[in-house]
């Protein structure tokens, strides 16, 4: 298959940003989208969003997942490189909202990858030091060269590889260096950390855009809302209304499964009077 998009999820709390991602997304692209989720899990979202005609073509992507005792999503999202079935993948993560259109996004299969810049932020700046500086004892070289040189701060909730040996080389060292230290957003950091190595392209936050740090807010093609942030109040405005749409329309009878795990987005219904 030479080209889609993919996500990743596990569990039911990202289930309502996910749906309103991919009913985003359709409105720019109406390729096969992947549902990249772990082996044991049962097919009850899967089975919802491929019943879905405004949703699809929806395929599932199963892969082994490795349980750690805490930050198993975090350990095991470089495995999308190995698990996509696409010649050409972009992935988002479940918590994006899409506002344009994304072709420019695919590489050809034996191209680099490319990664998202986040905002204006640099190994320089005090939250991204404060972050690589606690991988010193993992990847002490690697960090000490971050800090010797100001290097992009990059964000792997968007990003686009192909098939080819340039991306088989990156997913690889990527989730080697992750698993050297399972933590916290170890994803994020281990790319960070190893991108230089790769040549990587670096796509600027158009396509990666924080509703409250972003540098391109007025011409984000990709909206990320980090951290849970959808419900912020520089992203509420943003994410309601398509959120709004998935009830009006019922996407993937979201009707009767809302909040599903969202504690953030029960709280915020209970608030409004919807629940």
């Amino acid at each position: 298959m030479y080209r889609g998009v993919l996500y990743y999820i596990t569990g039911t709390r990202h289930w309502p940003v996910l749906i309103c991602s991919i009913l985003s997304l359709r409105k720019f692209y109406d390729g096969p989208i992947g549902i990249m989720f772990p082996d044991d899990a049962d097919d009850e979202l899967f089975n919802r969003l491929s019943g879905d005609p405004i949703l699809a073509p929806v395929i599932p992507v199963r892969f082994r997942q490795v349980k750690y005792r805490r930050h198993s999503g975090y350990m095991n999202k470089p495995r999308m490189f190995k698990a996509s079935p696409f010649d050409s993948t972009v992935f988002f993560d479940a918590d994006t909202l899409i506002v344009g259109s994304i072709d420019d996004m695919f590489v050809e299969p034996e191209d680099k990858v490319r990664l998202t810049k986040f905002a204006h932020w640099t190994t320089y700046g005090k939250t991204i030091k404060k972050r690589i500086t606690k991988w010193t004892k993992a990847e002490p070289e690697r960090v000490q060269r971050q800090l010797d040189k100001e290097f992009a701060a990059v964000n792997t909730g968007v990003l686009a590889f192909g098939s080819g040996l340039a991306s088989e080389k990156f997913g690889d060292d990527w989730l080697m260096t992750t698993n050297g230290n399972p933590s916290f957003i170890a994803d994020e950091i281990a790319a960070q950390l190893i991108y230089p190595e790769h040549e990587c392209v670096l796509l600027d936050d158009r396509f990666n855009c924080s509703p409250r740090y972003g540098a391109n807010r007025d011409k984000a093609v990709v909206w990320h809302f980090h951290g849970k942030k959808h419900l912020k109040p520089q992203a509420i405005e943003l994410w309601w209304p398509v959120y709004q749409e998935a009830i009006n329309k019922n996407i993937a009878g979201i009707r009767d499964w809302t909040p599903a795990g969202d504690g953030r987005l029960k709280e915020y219904l209970k608030v409004k009077g919807h629940l």
